[in-house]
């Protein structure tokens, strides 16, 4: 935890509920007490998945997220290339909270279900390949790249802080 990066790396593995939960709410505490400026979480089973179903984190999780308006989430365990649009209250919204992942160079690939709400218009992107996902932290923004194997890259934005 430092005043300008924090990023709470949680276990879907286990409960997403209790000991856990309590966890998050007391570390989204402490990143607000301390007033860092780039609040990031990240985790296994996505909330919003661009392959599989949601996971717990969707419940028990992201209204915590959204109270606390952290900056970014970063999910894993779809083998695929997702950015959602902003979320907030399970709806696409200005002030919404992106959920960047899922992962994968050098697993197989999977095919992402690009009809779901949150992974369709200009502010989302959803795709497959071999890839890395970069993030430059500054002072003023969060600057992300999707890069494939060849070196392509193949999305990209800026977020800017909550505040």
């Amino acid at each position: 935890l430092t005043p300008a990066v924090s990023i709470i790396c949680l276990n879907t593995e286990i409960s997403a509920e209790g000991e856990q939960k309590r966890f998050l709410e007391q570390a989204l505490t402490r990143q607000e007490e301390k007033n860092v400026r780039w609040r990031m979480a990240a985790f296994h089973r996505p909330a919003y998945a661009a392959v599989k179903k949601p996971g717990p984190a969707k419940v028990s999780w992201v209204p915590l997220f959204e109270q606390f308006n952290i900056d970014l989430v970063l999910e894993s365990d779809g083998h695929c290339i997702k950015r959602t649009v902003p979320i907030r209250a399970d709806k696409e919204a200005d002030d919404g909270i992106v959920y960047l992942g899922e992962g994968g160079f050098g697993a197989p690939q999977r095919n992402p279900q690009r009809g779901r709400w949150y992974l369709k218009g200009e502010r989302a992107f959803v795709s497959k390949g071999d890839h890395i996902m970069m993030l430059e932290i500054t002072p003023d923004a969060i600057n992300y790249e999707t890069i494939l194997n060849t070196g392509e890259v193949v999305d990209s934005t800026s977020f800017k802080p909550r505040r």
